[in-house]
């Protein structure tokens, strides 16, 4: 179902005894599909999808997507299988937009059952 997808960022650094520096942005997407879902991923998965291929508000190829977990996991952007893993640490936010990629999965190795928030939205 068509929606928008809003994204407001803040970031700042400050040097020790230095000036802050902000960064702001706010930038509203148009999309054709897309939602936020949650997904318990237990210790030991691997390579599990985070798309929806068509589910009931699936999305074929992510636009952009958010995600966070409360536990470590590991991230493959593109075919699981074809793609280096990155860490996303526990409770710390994944961000991208303006991509177009048709495979998103993740991992868990923590030793815990991860609880995956997870934004996605394109076509």
């Amino acid at each position: 179902m068509p929606g928008l997808f809003r994204v407001k960022t803040y970031v700042e650094t400050q040097e020790s005894g230095g000036p802050r520096t902000p960064i702001e942005t706010e930038v509203t997407l148009s999309y054709d599909e897309g939602g936020a879902y949650t997904y318990e991923l237990p210790t030991g998965t691997t390579d599990q999808s985070l798309i929806l291929i068509g589910a009931a508000g699936g999305v074929e190829t992510i636009q952009d997507f958010f995600v966070m977990a409360d536990q470590n996991i590991s991230l493959k952007i593109g075919t699981a299988g074809a793609n280096v893993a990155f860490t996303v640490a526990a409770n710390r936010p994944v961000l991208v937009t303006g991509t177009s990629i048709t495979a998103l999965s993740a991992s868990n190795a923590s030793g815990n059952l991860a609880r995956v928030k997870v934004v996605l939205v394109g076509t």
